[in-house]
């Protein structure tokens, strides 16, 4: 009778194998200092190793999502989200993005954030944005605050507010110094805290269109090229501009309906796992009052599921209206449709968490179920 309990127990004695302990204690030997906390859902590693749903954040960890997502809490309070297929590196001075897509919201200053060699500096308290980071090209957007965008060089690229966004390209170093006359370069600043001289060669270009520019006079020429061409010609950068927030647009909505698809897919095993726990709670009713007691507190989560998938359902309803409504404008967004379209992917965000936290509960309440089982039928799992 009590096969399939006996089954699903030894499922999660195997899974206790790969609880984080192992890595905990390796990293507190190496001497690592703790950042803070990792949350997350699907298939998510630290270095080589699959993490569960909770566990600690270590100086130099490596995260990286692969059919899943990830929430990263520093301890001063700075939080930073992971979608899938995203890789990125966490110090206590500032996260690298790698690959993927990262959204952060800071309440203090001190860190500072970089998509491979370009450095995101938050010129506010309390500065919240994305990147997306892809090849040799990264889009940055801004929801609250202000962040400075710079280049290895140590030139400042842009300076974007809330509401702003802008698309950024890396240019081969090679090119950007072949073709450069010495007199017209402004010397570069030194290199920012960390970099070799190698990445600082490394130069970035605003948008596509002034790739050329950028080859011919190198960064520092870049920007002065950039406001002679603003000043001779302010159409010209008009478009520009437009063609680099319709770029990052698209990258934002990509990511929006990649996290919609990871929460459905979340949702639906989340469903099947409470209604087999539900199954066993009802063969076991009979035996205990903990049964009982475990059984309400699976209903009240089975809600909390509800409401989040409700939520979750209203969200991804409006940003399909939004993009149609974007794409009935000719694929410009004006600033406020980009505000709300950074307010649904913080939104879905919380959701995440709020499955996450579901689940950790639902696992719970699985374990004090198997106690129980054990207690009645004290059979030895090998």
């Amino acid at each position: 009778m009590f096969q399939a309990s006996k089954k699903l127990l030894a499922v999660l004695l195997c899974l206790s194998v790969v609880e984080p302990t192992g890595l905990i204690a390796s990293s507190a030997k190496n001497g690592r200092a703790v950042l803070g906390s990792i949350e997350s859902h699907g298939a998510v590693r630290v270095g080589e190793i699959l993490i569960p749903s909770q566990t600690t954040l270590f100086a130099g960890d490596r995260v990286q999502t692969n059919n899943g997502g990830a929430m990263i809490q520093y301890r001063q309070g700075v939080r930073v989200s992971l979608a899938s297929e995203s890789i990125a590196d966490f110090t206590p001075a500032g996260v690298q993005l790698e690959r993927g897509f990262m959204n952060f919201q800071t309440v203090s200053s001190g860190i500072v954030f970089s998509a491979s060699t370009l450095r995101l500096e938050p010129a506010t308290v309390k500065t919240s944005g994305n990147v997306s980071f892809q090849g040799s090209k990264a889009s940055v957007s801004v929801a609250e605050g202000t962040l400075k965008v710079i280049d290895p060089s140590g030139v400042q690229l842009a300076s974007l507010s809330a509401g702003e966004a802008r698309l950024f390209e890396e240019a081969a170093a090679t090119a950007a110094s072949a073709s450069a006359p010495s007199a017209a370069a402004a010397p570069a600043a030194p290199p920012q805290g960390g970099q070799t001289s190698s990445d600082s060669s490394r130069k970035w270009l605003i948008g596509v269109g002034v790739a050329v520019v950028g080859t011919s006079l190198g960064v520092a020429g870049l920007v002065r090229a950039n406001d002679a061409n603003s000043r001779a010609d302010s159409q010209a950068a008009t478009i520009s501009q437009v063609q680099s927030q319709n770029a990052a647009l698209a990258t934002q909505v990509a990511q929006v309906q990649s996290q919609n698809a990871a929460l459905s897919t979340q949702v639906t095993a989340l469903r099947a796992q409470a209604a087999a726990l539900s199954a066993q709670l009802v063969s076991l009713a009979s035996q205990s009052n903990q049964v009982k007691a475990i059984q309400a507190e699976l209903a009240a989560q089975l809600a909390e599921l509800s409401k989040a998938e409700a939520q979750l359902s209203a969200a991804q309803q409006q940003t399909t209206q939004l993009v149609m409504q974007i794409a009935s404008q000719g694929g410009q967004a004006t600033p406020a449709q980009l505000q709300q379209l950074q307010s649904l992917s913080s939104i879905m965000l919380v959701i995440n968490t709020q499955l996450g936290v579901i689940t950790t509960k639902i696992i719970n309440a699985n374990q004090a179920l198997n106690n129980i089982v054990i207690t009645i039928s004290p059979t030895r799992v090998s």
